[in-house]
């Protein structure tokens, strides 16, 4: 079987430079993890925070040869900045990716809750939307969004129907 994985999931260097981890969660330029901090649903965006966790003692993803930590320079740990770096994650990450980006934080209770079907049926179901140019839906509104989805949804079911109907036919026209 192929890796399909990004070369530069698999360096955490270069999750520093892109800003996000090989699991879609934002990191902080020192290599903190943020934290998970509530959807969006007016703006349709998720809201990431690093709550300052360099000043408690935590330990970064990434740790940096020529950097003491927690790091001094860090300009999120003035008092201003009571929550520290937030980061809004909105349809893609700041370098224009979308392939990690998720409403709901990897791992979680919630996203434990959406896909416990098994993340292969729902890999299947976003690569026949994205092979139809859905992946960005061209339509606005909620509604809208759910009657595209809907449709799009009965067509993948009816076109899996129909290559299942005709795998089972030409497997019976086979002489044994």
């Amino acid at each position: 079987m192929r890796d399909r994985r990004y070369r530069a999931d698999k360096d955490p260097r270069q999750w520093l430079l892109r800003g996000y981890d090989h699991q879609g969660r934002p990191v902080c330029p020192f290599g903190y993890p943020l934290s998970a901090n509530g959807y969006d649903r007016q703006r349709r965006r998720q809201k990431w925070v690093c709550n300052q966790i360099c000043l408690i003692g935590a330990e970064p993803l990434v740790r940096l040869e020529a950097v003491c930590y927690p790091p001094p320079e860090c300009p999120y740990q003035a008092a201003q900045h009571r929550h520290g770096k937030v980061v809004n994650l909105g349809e893609c990450f700041p370098d224009g990716s979308l392939r990690l980006v998720r409403d709901v934080p990897f791992g979680s209770h919630a996203w434990k809750a959406l896909y416990h079907r098994g993340s292969n049926a729902v890999e299947s179901r976003n690569a026949i939307l994205e092979c139809w140019h859905l992946k960005r839906l061209p339509v606005y509104g909620l509604p809208c969004s759910k009657a595209l989805l809907f449709l799009a949804d009965i067509w993948a079911n009816l076109t899996t129907l129909a290559r299942l109907v005709r795998q089972a036919t030409l497997a019976n026209l086979k002489p044994p």
